[in-house]
């Protein structure tokens, strides 16, 4: 065989695989116990033997709840229901935490010299766990430890400090 007539054995070969694609795939549709309409089946129609769920039924009948918009007290005057009944003084602002005491020991460092005022320490004592905290402040109310929060944030802070209590099992829970 030359080169000519086998690139055209090639191709009638090619054109015949497809004519009997073309057939297989008008026979399944033909063939399809399902009738297919070219608009697809309707979402709104259930078939027959199946009836609409009770619960999609009432779904667009229940009434909203108007609900009253109050006027937001000013921030001096909200007092939430922690600080109104526990008067303790084992309230801390946390600025970080670390696995070791040397990388919290660092952060703190970093921190006093962000906002000098600040007079961060690491708890717990070097060695005594696996977790270290950067305690921005410790020792205080809870409205104390939310206002130095808020102080710390505003001097550039991490967003994620936040108001704990402590205690000497803190870092292993």
């Amino acid at each position: 065989m030359t080169g000519r007539a086998s690139l055209k054995l090639k191709a009638v070969a090619i054109l015949f695989a497809l004519c009997v694609l073309a057939a297989v795939l008008v026979a399944s549709r033909l063939l399809s116990p399902v009738p297919i309409s070219s608009s697809g089946p309707s979402a709104q129609t259930p078939l027959p033997d199946e009836k609409p769920s009770p619960v999609a039924e009432r779904i667009d009948t229940i009434p909203k709840k108007r609900i009253e918009s109050q006027p937001e007290a000013p921030a001096e005057q909200r007092v939430s229901s922690i600080e109104s009944t526990d008067k303790t003084t084992d309230w801390a602002v946390i600025a970080a935490t670390h696995n070791t005491w040397e990388s919290a020991s660092r952060r703190a460092d970093s921190l006093k010299s962000q906002w000098t005022e600040c007079n961060c320490k690491v708890f717990p004592d070097k060695g005594e766990n696996t977790k270290y905290f950067v305690i921005v402040g410790s020792g205080l109310q809870r409205h104390d430890a939310d206002r130095l929060r808020d102080k710390a944030a505003s001097a550039g802070f991490p967003d994620d400090t936040y108001v704990t209590k402590l205690t000497k099992t803190t870092p292993s829970e």
